[in-house]
């Protein structure tokens, strides 16, 4: 063989290496698109040492309940400018708040009991919804109505208040107990003991039509809805085992009348919250509550936070994430940009202070195609 011949034999890598640097290709094409799905920013929205919590959000404005002064007060921050501001400061205590467009609304204490109040952040006037006797709790805001848990009959039931005619309507008085109202959209959605203690279930309401009607009369209990659209999400206890309680995540569709399921691990999802075409929800099971999502085109369910710490209570707008958060702690307001195309014509949030995310995955193929470089970029140089 000539000497030419075998100088280029010396310099051809071993077909075993050529194999696995394919293969890594290959895996990392596959891979980091599925466990991938992707944050591509997590950042902190509060960082003071009190209480933070209960957010929630809509387009670039996330609300929080804040207890900075000794007391809950409502407080906001713009994610655009970087921009925290205050809402409602009252002596009295201020929780729970929810926003749609530029109205939030929340449960206030400042007569004496729970009230619900609003707030317009387009010309900075505080208004107020529902001062009934007894408390009015747990407001849910969307489009032109306001629901929210009332207890003016002496048990708690579902009220609803219509913004631009300014008109309060019962919408559900039925002589149980109804919980935690939530809207979407055209719909209301509650849990409700009508049918016996330890039986929980979800019922529903349509503004447009004024009727009730039933979502889930399944076994156990079905509780902390949420809705948007046509598209329903609750904690469900079905497949509880003897004393032992494990929520998972179910699901449905009103305009079909299918019931779907979204996560039964073995271990505990509570709380969803459902934008468009993303759920998320809290998951206990990595020994601590992180924040998980599932997306239903693609069928992928996908973890958004992995820190050690809890995060719990998220709400999801469009691809933006929000939740409380207990890693520096006490409790504060997080956020995450989802790379789901879950509002196609809205921008992503950059925010000055970013902590990338990338999944286990998707770091072990890149660290070995990494390290498949270097080790054949020296052999080519030893050669």
């Amino acid at each position: 063989m000539s000497k030419k011949g075998k100088e280029n034999k010396k310099n051809q890598f071993p077909k075993w290496t050529l194999g696995i640097l394919a293969a890594l290709i290959f895996i990392t094409l596959l891979v980091i698109p599925i466990f991938a799905q992707s944050v591509i920013n997590e950042f902190p929205i509060t960082t003071e040492t009190s209480t933070q919590y209960r957010p929630s959000i809509w387009d670039n404005i996330v609300v929080w309940q804040d207890r900075r002064n000794g007391n809950s007060d409502i407080y906001g921050y713009n994610l655009a400018t970087g921009t925290e501001f205050i809402i409602c400061n009252h002596t009295a205590n201020q929780e729970h708040p929810d926003i749609y467009e530029n109205i939030v609304v929340w449960e206030d204490m400042q007569n004496g009991n729970y009230d619900i109040y609003g707030y317009n952040l387009n010309n900075e006037t505080e208004f107020k919804i529902c001062t009934k006797t007894n408390d009015q709790r747990l407001p849910s805001i969307y489009g032109d109505y306001v629901v929210w848990q009332d207890q003016r009959n002496g048990n708690r039931d579902i009220y609803g208040y219509q913004l631009s005619t300014g008109t309060e309507f019962p919408i559900c008085i039925e002589t149980h107990q109804q919980y935690y109202p939530q809207t979407g959209g055209r719909y209301a959605v509650w849990y409700d003991y009508r049918n016996g203690s330890g039986n929980w279930n979800i019922y529903g309401y349509d503004f447009q039509t004024g009727t009730e009607f039933p979502i889930c009369l399944k076994r156990g209990n079905q509780g902390n809805p949420a809705v948007h659209g046509d598209i329903v999400v609750w904690q469900d206890d079905r497949n509880t085992v003897g004393f032992i309680h494990n929520w998972d995540i179910y699901g449905y569709n009103i305009t079909t009348g299918t019931e779907f399921i979204i996560c039964n691990d073995t271990f505990h999802q509570k709380r969803p919250s459902v934008y468009n075409d993303l759920v998320v929800y809290v998951d206990y099971r990595n020994g601590n509550e992180d924040i998980y999502g599932f997306q239903f085109s693609t069928g992928t369910e996908f973890q958004i936070t992995t820190n050690i710490s809890d995060q719990r209570h998220p709400i999801i707008y469009c691809d933006t994430v929000v939740w409380h958060d207990a890693r520096d702690g006490g409790l504060n307001v997080y956020g995450a940009t989802l790379d789901t195309n879950n509002c196609p014509s809205f921008s992503q949030h950059q925010q000055p202070s970013q902590v990338s995310t990338l999944t286990g995955w998707g770091m072990i193929v890149l660290i070995s195609l990494s390290g498949l470089v270097a080790i054949l970029s020296i052999r080519k140089q030893k050669v």
